[in-house]
């Protein structure tokens, strides 16, 4: 029997699913088979995600390494044009590797979800984001309903600002 009243959100993802596979007294044995191989599977592909996470990581790390000792290694060119396009270059490179930083702080605050069993709740509402939306986008930390309302709010905003001006 599935618990209808809403759960909070610093519940682990691993005690709610528990909770969904609770049995009636009179259900068939075959029916808890089938249960817990969806349990199975949505631990399996939550396992998937955070490996895919970890390997992200470990990516950028490799690459801000790189960076480091690039940035270390630039020769200053004698030439004006030589110098301008290096900085330019130099420019662009500091560019990704600050966005690759600020991936590396949502992907570890993702991994520390899993750590502490809160991954999968929406950290509005508290309810599961659900696992077709944790596919597509393993960073997503707001349901399909909470991040529409926040869109929505977000363009109704900027059309007043708009207005305004």
């Amino acid at each position: 029997m599935k618990k209808t009243d809403k759960k909070e959100p610093g519940q682990k993802l691993d005690q709610k699913l528990t909770e969904q596979i609770q049995l009636k007294s009179d259900q068939p044995k075959s029916d808890v088979i089938v249960d817990e191989n969806l349990d199975a599977n949505l631990t399996a592909e939550l396992e998937m995600i955070r490996r895919s996470l970890l390997a992200q990581k470990s990516e950028i790390l490799n690459r801000d390494s790189e960076f480091k000792k690039y940035q270390e290694s630039i020769s200053r060119y004698s030439d004006e044009a030589d110098q301008t396009a290096q900085e330019l270059q130099n420019n662009v490179n500091i560019q990704l590797h600050e966005r690759e930083r600020n991936s590396l702080m949502l992907i570890e605050l993702t991994l520390s979800k899993f750590n502490d069993g809160t991954y999968g709740n929406c950290e509005i509402c508290g309810d599961e984001v659900g696992i077709q939306r944790l596919r597509a986008r393993p960073l997503a930390k707001e349901c399909i309903a909470c991040r529409e309302e926040l869109e929505n709010s977000a363009g109704q905003n900027k059309q007043l600002s708009a207005f305004f001006q």
